[in-house]
């Protein structure tokens, strides 16, 4: 005779979790706390679903699947020849496939009454896949435990409770990630083990669990595939010992955004740390019908010898002849690239970008705006996506001129992915080029600030210099293996 238990809800926290199962079971109800930066912690609704697929570890024994009660409830189905005495402790942690241990207890004896305590090991993997479900939602699956005592009737009620945290990485919307590795700052104050070997010990209100030593310091999550909203998670173990994680996201074609936490931190279970990776410095513009890139920081520069961007977008960096291109072009590698004059164009004069309520009907002309940024006067392009994404409070459609913007306003704009193309430091100086990969060719976006230019592409001589700002393509979401499809 098979076995039920009732799993009952509210859980103290739980996670977004989705399986390939056509039909969700029971949908509990939770609430998640998580950094909203550094220094904010905001309190979320999150739902997690339940499947008949998913198992439970239940003292040594898996369970066999899940099944439906209410939408607060759902049973844990046991296999046959599973025969709690009434009165006996269950102790559970899901998902079974986690446990890597025996069940043990130790008694000890507090105000002459023998207490039991019970403990399992399990496995933190440094190695997590991303996955998702048919609706694109990731799969999740966090440790979570419970703990309860077997009824007169052979059953229990059992509440689950999570034992691990959760890592949320954001990158930029619909970029292709291959991996996402976290490690820990080396002028952190402790490195905590972030995967390896644990111990659940377990209680029916505060289960914990605590690391083994010698575990790993960094987890990577293989992700190979984008996402519309651009946000993964990744399990994490809690830790009392404050450190500074580093998230390292490898896009597509294989270049690298680091971004780590600004302070020390410890993390206690039941939370979602935030790490924002969105590279402030690329945001997406479309270069072609079907081809988006996204910008380097700054404009090329040589220094010692070596090609380098310069620190700020501000920065004019080095002019180069036509000449230089070719070597530029052997020299950075194939993963950094010019535009050339048909890209240019698009770029400057065609594409078309996302109002507020993210419909595609932006003009070209909308999403570039001639400005000073201190002394040096350029032209500012907007990802194509920015009236959409854009919540800060400078208006960038103030007559498509932004003379007097200061560093501190401007550095609010790239924190959304704007690019600043500078031009010229005085007034004596009158052109705007930047070389195309197209022989002989470079981009005149107007005299002085730009004021007037219209992005034409106009004809230049090999011999005439101009300044280099390079790119890389991304994925589209709809033109690659998108998270969302089933």
């Amino acid at each position: 005779m098979k076995k039920v238990f009732t799993v009952l809800g509210l859980f103290t926290i739980l996670f977004t979790l989705a399986s390939c199962q056509k039909e969700q079971t029971t949908v509990l109800r939770a609430t998640i706390s998580h950094y909203q930066s550094d220094s904010k912690v905001y309190i979320e609704n999150k739902i997690a679903y339940w499947h008949e697929s998913d198992q439970i570890w239940i003292n040594g024994t898996t369970s066999t699947g899940l099944s439906t009660l209410t939408d607060s409830q759902f049973e844990i189905v046991m296999p046959d020849g599973f025969e709690p005495t009434p009165g006996a402790t269950l102790n559970a942690v899901y998902p079974s496939d986690v446990v890597n241990g025996s069940l043990s207890s130790t008694i000890t004896t507090v105000n002459n009454v023998a207490c039991t305590t019970y403990s399992v090991g399990i496995r933190i993997p440094d190695n997590q896949v991303y996955e998702v479900d048919r609706y694109g939602k990731q799969i999740v699956k966090a440790p979570m435990v419970a703990q309860a005592t077997v009824n007169s009737q052979g059953g229990a009620d059992v509440t689950f409770h999570n034992v691990c945290s959760l890592l949320k990485v954001m990158v930029h919307p619909n970029v292709f990630v291959h991996t996402i590795t976290i490690s820990q700052a080396d002028n952190a104050t402790n490195h905590p083990s972030l995967a390896g070997n644990a111990t659940i010990t377990f209680d029916e209100s505060t289960p914990s669990l605590a690391m083994a030593t010698g575990g790993s310091q960094t987890i990577t999550l293989t992700v190979n595939a984008s996402r519309a909203d651009g946000i993964f998670y990744i399990v994490i173990p809690p830790y009392s010992q404050e450190t500074k994680l580093i998230a390292t996201i490898y896009d597509n074609p294989q270049t690298i955004i680091i971004r780590g936490q600004a302070n020390n931190h410890t993390l206690p279970g039941n939370r979602i740390a935030e790490i924002n990776c969105v590279d402030n410095l690329r945001g997406l513009f479309s270069v072609s019908a079907d081809d988006m890139v996204s910008f380097a920081r700054g404009n090329l520069t040589t220094v010692g010898g070596s090609y380098t961007f310069t620190t700020n977008q501000y920065d004019l960096g080095t002019t180069y002849t036509q000449a230089n291109i070719e070597t530029y072009s052997t020299t950075m590698g194939p993963e950094w690239f010019i535009l050339d004059e048909g890209q240019w164009d698009y770029l400057l004069n065609t594409r078309r970008g996302h109002n507020a309520n993210n419909v595609e009907n932006v003009s070209a002309s909308a999403l570039k705006v001639r400005a000073q940024i201190g002394t040096t006067k350029g032209l500012i392009l907007l990802p194509d996506d920015w009236f959409y994404l854009y919540r800060g409070n400078i208006n960038v459609t103030d007559g498509h001129n932004m003379n007097g913007l200061t560093v501190s306003q401007w550095q609010e704009l790239e924190t959304y992915g704007a690019v600043f193309l500078p031009a010229i430091t005085s007034e004596s100086q009158n052109h705007n080029y930047y070389w195309t990969s197209t022989q002989g060719q470079a981009v005149a976006f107007g005299s002085g600030n730009g004021q007037g230019g219209t992005g034409d592409v106009t004809s230049l001589s090999s011999g005439t210099s101009a300044h280099i700002r390079h790119a890389h393509y991304v994925v589209r979401g709809d033109a690659s293996t998108d998270s969302n499809e089933e």
